[in-house]
This record gives structure tokens, C-alpha cells and sequence, in this order.
């Protein structure tokens, strides 16, 4: 996986969200009142928004492992590149929860610091 990819893949992503959200607003009409029904959209949106980061954050992550894999014939370059990516290989299948401080702990763990970018 390469970052473009793992860009491209969280745009398409947030094409479901907008396509819930466009639903949402053609959907219940001109009465005043609760509307039950879009309140399940709008939670949707939400569970798809945030999977949509989970995934972002996991595969920009083995992106930038991915770009330091050693291109060379020598196996024990790929070995030792394997050792010492197996950690953050793991954490990237146990990142479960999508907050601030576990994606900058998941993101340092392969190297790179985000936070010094965030706005």
C-alpha cells in the first residue's frame, strides 16, 4: 500500500457518509417534529466517519512501513526489516479505538510523528 492509496481510500469512504447525509436531507418532508427514522442516519454517519478514520489511520500507517521495506536482493535486509516492523505490524491490527493519542502512538510506533501537523 502506498499513501495515495490510503488517501484515495478515505475519500471513497467518506463518499458513503455524504451519500447518507444527502439521504437524510430528502427524506421526512416539511412537518415540524421528532423524526425518529433520520435520527438512525445521522448515528450512521457517525459509525461510518469514524470507521472510515480507523482505517485511514491503519492504512496510512502500513504505508509508511511499506515505503521503508528494503528493495535490495538481500533476505537479511527483508528479515531484519520484518523484525523490526513486527511491532507496529501488531499494533496496527489491535487499533481499535480511533482517538487523538492512540493514532499518534500507532503512528509513532512506525516512525513518524503526527501531531507537530495536526491543526
Amino acid at each position: 500500500m502506498d499513501i495515495q492509496q490510503a488517501v484515495d481510500q478515505f475519500n471513497n469512504a467518506l463518499n458513503h457518509c455524504d451519500n447518507l447525509v444527502a439521504v437524510h436531507r430528502g427524506h421526512g418532508g416539511v412537518n415540524r417534529g421528532r423524526r425518529y427514522q433520520e435520527v438512525s442516519i445521522d448515528r450512521a454517519v457517525i459509525v461510518l466517519a469514524v470507521a472510515a478514520w480507523q482505517a485511514a489511520v491503519q492504512d496510512l500507517t502500513t504505508a509508511l512501513l511499506d515505503t521503508a521495506r528494503p528493495t535490495g536482493p538481500t533476505p537479511i535486509d527483508v528479515a531484519r526489516y520484518n523484525a523490526l516492523t513486527g511491532f507496529a505490524r501488531k499494533a496496527i491490527s489491535d487499533f481499535a479505538t480511533p482517538n487523538a493519542e492512540n493514532t499518534q502512538r500507532l503512528m509513532v510506533s512506525a516512525g513518524f510523528d503526527p501531531k507537530p501537523l495536526w491543526t
